[in-house]
């Protein structure tokens, strides 16, 4: 680091301080700066729109595990494939819904779609817009019964992230139809 009396950024979020580095090489933290980079952005892509639920995908811009997932599981296993879009259309029928079998909680909010003879999964949870109908079930990841515990670690922190980015201001949510 310079001393030479310039302030240095030190990944900037709002309510942190910024450091002046002084000329004896020390640096005194005295001045707040704030700076928004950039606003955030999250892309829901419709995969199914029926009368009770708007099932999306997730994605932040930085590309969707959901899509990717399902986009390999069309190309590899057509019956797996399938059986994961009849599931979804049944669900997004329904405003709540829930079948051991087929959908069913994981705790926290956190919600799986699954195939009985496949063992694939894909998993998601529900936000409500205020007048926005119908309401949302967005589909963060998938995976088979295999690596089920990394996956489900995996989908609790893309809806952490979710909520947290949604939550922040500047952050605009953009919801894409089918195709788009």
């Amino acid at each position: 680091m310079k001393s030479d009396g310039q302030v240095v950024s030190l990944d900037c979020v709002p309510g942190i301080q910024h450091a002046r580095s002084e000329p004896t090489g020390n640096l005194r933290f005295s001045e707040f700066h704030f700076k928004v980079k950039k606003s955030l952005e999250i892309i829901l892509r419709t995969i199914h729109l029926d009368s009770a639920r708007r099932v999306v995908t997730l994605d932040f811009g930085d590309g969707s595990p959901a899509d990717s997932f399902l986009t390999s599981l069309s190309q590899s296993n057509r019956d797996g494939f399938d059986a994961l879009r009849a599931r979804i259309r049944s669900v997004a029928n329904h405003f709540r819904y829930e079948n051991s079998h087929t959908f069913r909680s994981l705790g926290d909010g956190l919600y799986e779609f699954k195939t009985k003879k496949s063992g694939l999964r894909l998993y998601s949870f529900y936000d409500e817009f205020h007048g926005f109908q119908p309401q949302l079930i967005i589909v963060t990841s998938g995976g088979g019964k295999g690596g089920q515990a990394s996956d489900i670690r995996k989908a609790r922190e893309l809806r952490k992230r979710y909520l947290t980015t949604k939550a922040m201001p500047g952050t605009s949510i953009e919801i894409r139809e089918q195709n788009a």
